[in-house]
């Protein structure tokens, strides 16, 4: 509902498509990340002044707030943003491309990347058309200049190109799912992809905490749910936690 009336909805999807939930619920997330930068903020105020204060976090706020440069664009063009699928509404070529297998995401933030990018993919002579050869120019011909990138790499599959991008520091990535995110080695050496406690949740993954601090424990597994009419770890008898 929120992402709706918040307009995040109208921007996400394909170009020309019907407006598209973001897949997971950014309503409630966004909500409660700024809810807690919020708290914390206060907390830090009430430490330095002594004074308490009221924090006041509206969903439809959050939504508006994560509209980021589609709010600029209007402004400035009076046109309204609609979706454009996985492109970048200003900087071109940043978007996810077709290989020959996979898609793969291209970060090409400025004319030196795209020269390098050009090079890396063997299509020089893209560097050099009028029409690429400057940011503004590509945006204005983006349409042309994916139909000329993408015939270059469909070659070759999405790993091959990932090596040599990143051999050449160009900003790039595979488009994976769930489970090629879960087994990812990154995600792994983070603790992002953490089993819960207990035999009869062998094989279950939850999500680990993406906040690292030096000073604190770092979980290699998640705490088990307590079953039902179990008392949660912490609560105190007569609590409202007792209750729920």
């Amino acid at each position: 509902v929120v992402q709706a009336l918040g307009g995040i909805m109208s921007i996400t999807g394909e170009a020309g498509g019907k407006p598209t939930r973001v897949g997971t619920s950014i309503g409630d997330i966004a909500a409660g990340m700024f809810a807690a930068s919020a708290t914390l903020a206060a907390l830090h105020q009430r430490h330095l002044t002594g004074k308490g204060a009221r924090v006041d976090v509206a969903m439809l706020d959050s939504q508006v707030a994560l509209l980021e440069n589609a709010i600029a664009r209007y402004a400035t063009s009076g046109q309204v943003p609609g979706p454009i699928g996985a492109r970048h509404p200003s900087i071109t070529p940043f978007g996810a491309f077709e290989t020959k297998r996979g898609q793969v995401v291209i970060a090409s933030g400025h004319d030196a990347l795209f020269r390098k990018l050009c090079e890396v993919l063997g299509t020089p002579a893209l560097a050099n058309d009028a029409r690429f050869a400057t940011n503004e120019s590509r945006c204005a011909h983006e349409p042309a200049l994916r139909t000329a990138l993408e015939a270059a790499l469909a070659s070759a599959d999405c790993d091959f190109w990932l090596a040599r991008f990143e051999a050449a520091e160009i900003p790039c990535a595979p488009v994976q799912n769930v489970a090629e995110v879960l087994a990812h080695p990154q995600v792994r050496a983070r603790n992002m992809a953490l089993p819960i406690d207990g035999p009869e949740y062998a094989g279950l993954l939850v999500a680990g905490n993406p906040m690292k601090i030096s000073t604190m424990r770092e979980r290699k597994s998640a705490k088990a749910p307590p079953k039902l009419g179990e008392r949660p770890p912490g609560s105190r008898p007569g609590s409202s936690r007792d209750s729920d």
